[in-house]
Formats: C-alpha cells, sequence, structure tokens
C-alpha cells in the first residue's frame, strides 16, 4: 500500500510537470507561427521543448529512485533494543569480573613457611592419628600435650595473643554445661580430606570448610550465659547445623575420635591481617597418619580391655576408643565365660582368639555369671555407645 501511494504521488508530480512545460511549448509554437512560422523558430522550439522534456523526465526518475521500497521498511526500533540489550550485558560481564578481581585480592597469600606434626602416640590406650599444619613467621608453637582423655596442640601470636588451638579425643562434659549453636557460615574453602580407618565410620560428604561459628554457653557455677566468636574447620555439612560437636567448648567434628581446629576470637576483636593468618593455618590442616585397622584388637592377645573383669573403667577412660573396639571390648566381657555369638562378626573375631572356648548359647548364658566389675562395665560401655549413636548396637 505505500509502494502505491508513492508511486501514486510521483504521477501527480509528473502530471503537473506536463502541464507546466505544455503551455511552454505551445506558447514557443504561438510566437514562431507569429513570427511567419520560420524554421529557425521551429528548431529552437523543439531544442526548448526537448530541453524541458529532459528536465521533467529526470525529476522523474529521481522521484522514482527516492519512493521507499516494500522489501525495505524502514523500521528502526529493534535495531535499536537490540543494541541497548547487548550493552548491559557487556557492562555486567564487567562488572563480574571485576567483582572476581576484588574478590581475590581479598584474600591475600600468607607465607607458611613453618609445620608441624601432632606427636601423641595414643589417647586414653587408643592409637591416635597424625596430623600436621603450616603457620607464618611470627607465630610461637606451644607445644603438644596429652591431658586425657584428650590431645591438644596450640599456636599463638605475641603481639595480641591470637591462638590457635588442635585438639583430638573426648573432653570432660565438665567444662560447659551447655553450648548452643547460635550461628555459622562459610568464610573459606579447604583441601582438608579424611582418610578411611578403623573406627570412622565414613559418614561425612569429606567436603571441609573454614566456618565462623557463633556459641552462646553456661560455664558451671554461673547463671550468666556467655557468648564465644570461632573460626574453626568444620565438615561441609555442619553448615546446616549437623556434624558438628559443641560440647566440649570448642567446634568439633567426629572421625576416630572428636577432632577440632579453630581459633576463639578474643574479646576485644582481631584485626583483617591476623585473621587472614588464623583462615590460612586453619585451611592448611593435613591428616598425615592414619592408625593401622587392627592397631588395638591385635595388642592383649586380641583383648581390647583385657582387664575389664578387674578394673571398673570410667566414661573418659573408654572414650578414646572407637565405635568397633567398644563394640568388641563389651561383648568380650560375655566371651571370656564361653558364650557364644548369633553375629557373623563376633562369631568370626572371637573365633580366632587363642582364649576363647564357646560353650555356652546365648538362651542359656546366666549373667550372673560375670562378676559386679564386669557388669558394670558393660553398662559403662554401653552408656558411652548410646550418647554416641554407635551404628553397632
Amino acid at each position: 500500500m505505500e509502494q502505491a501511494d508513492a508511486r501514486a504521488s510521483s504521477s501527480e508530480r509528473t502530471e503537473v510537470l506536463r502541464d507546466s512545460v505544455e503551455p511552454a511549448v505551445n506558447e514557443c509554437e504561438a510566437s514562431n507561427n507569429v513570427a511567419g512560422g520560420s524554421k529557425a523558430g521551429k528548431r529552437t522550439a523543439l531544442i526548448v521543448s526537448g530541453a524541458l522534456v529532459g528536465v521533467a523526465a529526470v525529476v522523474c526518475v529521481c522521484a522514482f529512485l527516492l519512493m521507499p521500497k516494500a522489501s525495505e521498511p524502514v523500521v528502526d526500533a529493534p535495531v535499536a533494543e537490540e543494541s541497548q540489550q547487548e550493552a548491559p550485558e557487556d557492562e555486567a560481564s564487567q562488572g563480574n569480573a571485576t567483582a572476581e578481581e576484588e574478590s581475590s585480592e581479598s584474600q591475600p597469600s600468607i607465607a607458611l613457611v613453618n609445620e608441624h606434626t601432632t606427636e601423641t602416640e595414643s589417647i586414653a590406650g587408643s592409637p591416635a592419628p597424625k596430623f600436621s599444619f603450616r603457620y607464618p613467621d611470627g607465630w610461637m608453637f606451644l607445644g603438644d600435650s596429652v591431658a586425657e582423655p584428650e590431645a591438644s596442640s596450640r599456636l599463638a601470636h605475641p603481639d595480641d595473643g591470637v591462638e590457635v588451638f588442635f585438639t583430638q579425643g573426648e573432653s570432660s562434659h565438665s567444662i560447659l554445661t551447655s553450648n548452643r549453636l547460635v550461628s555459622i557460615e562459610k568464610v573459606a574453602d579447604s583441601d582438608f580430606t579424611l582418610k578411611p580407618a578403623k573406627g570412622y565410620d565414613g559418614s561425612l560428604s569429606g567436603k571441609f570448610v573454614v566456618a565462623k561459628i557463633q556459641t552462646q554457653s553456661a560455664p558451671p557455677g554461673s547463671g550468666e550465659t556467655q557468648t564465644y566468636d570461632y573460626y574453626a574447620l568444620v565438615p561441609q555439612e555442619a553448615l546446616d547445623g549437623s556434624s558438628i560437636e559443641l560440647t566440649g567448648g570448642v567446634p568439633r567434628f567426629r572421625y576416630t575420635n572428636f577432632v577440632g581446629f579453630g581459633c576463639v576470637v578474643p574479646a576485644e576483636g582481631i584485626t583483617e591481617e591476623r585473621l587472614n593468618e588464623v583462615i590460612a593455618i586453619i585451611q592448611s590442616l593435613r591428616l598425615v597418619e592414619v592408625p593401622s585397622e587392627d592397631s588395638r584388637v591385635a595388642s592383649d592377645s586380641g583383648q581390647v580391655l583385657p582387664d575389664s573383669a578387674t578394673h571398673e573403667y570410667t566414661e573418659g577412660e573408654l572414650s578414646g576408643l572407637s565405635d568397633y573396639e567398644l563394640y568388641i571390648a563389651r561383648n568380650e566381657i560375655f566371651a571370656r565365660h564361653g558364650r557364644t555369638f548369633t553375629n557373623d562378626d563376633l562369631a568370626n573375631h572371637f573365633a580366632q582368639q587363642s582364649w576363647y572356648e564357646p560353650t555356652v548359647s546365648p538362651e542359656a548364658f546366666d549373667e550372673d555369671a560375670l562378676n559386679a566389675v564386669e557388669k558394670k562395665n558393660a553398662l559403662t560401655i554401653r552408656s558411652v555407645e548410646e550418647r554416641r549413636g554407635s551404628a553397632y548396637l
């Protein structure tokens, strides 16, 4: 329709030009006739007429060339919108790149030039895994210590007293009567990984992070609730509040025993420089040695607690045993009196022991065959297993 309208307009312009040219030609012809119709006059009229017709033709051609074509409509909006859409994407991508650069710059590289490997051989009679961590110059290593049923290592910076602690084992429940998780958030990734080991059920995903943790607790004899801030290594599952132990006063996770590695933020706070160092130290933790699978059960003639008929064990003394070792220790009390077992794992284990003489079926076994110490130890071991939620119950 637009093309038809344009051609109609062009035809009208051509008619106007023709109407203006023809009178001029006629006028020339009339003047030539008045002059007597000479041949020269006629030639002049023809030349003028030709010139005017040529001008009219040029005008018509120009009008046709300038006329809009149906196949090339003049529609600029999509092009403009397309360019406007592309610009913000470029700006956004540039912004993301800038943000990534700033993020990488916000985590300065810390030179961890010193290294320590824990030297604790055993905790509560059980072989202890060995861990290592690294730290920068300026920090002081305060040493390893064992206060049954827990072993610990400590670092401190002399300028402000900020400490980083490592613990493994069990903490006495008297340290804190209550310790409630208030908040937890990830602050950095970690390359720390666990290895298969006796007593570890493989329940953690294997991914660990450095987290900022806040807890509230009520120390014994105090009615006041205190708030503590930590930076600690935790399993990724801990970010939703699970797979983290707070009873001992510091955030820990369960491996062959409880393991904790982190920093308690001082009441006066911590500088950004020191915090960056603390995070780098926590990220450096590595598991370097795992006790052999049968290290405890193979000792003492294959008995976990060979004196459980004469020595009354406390929960603290038992805390260093793995879930599997507790399982064997509880049942070896009965095995010494000839009780047989329907569970294949127990039957196979005790069948390999030279001292074991299976003579009494489970149905015929009389617990009065146990002395008072054995009965007490069997109950205490089971209490520890229940508190842990052992898979062997």
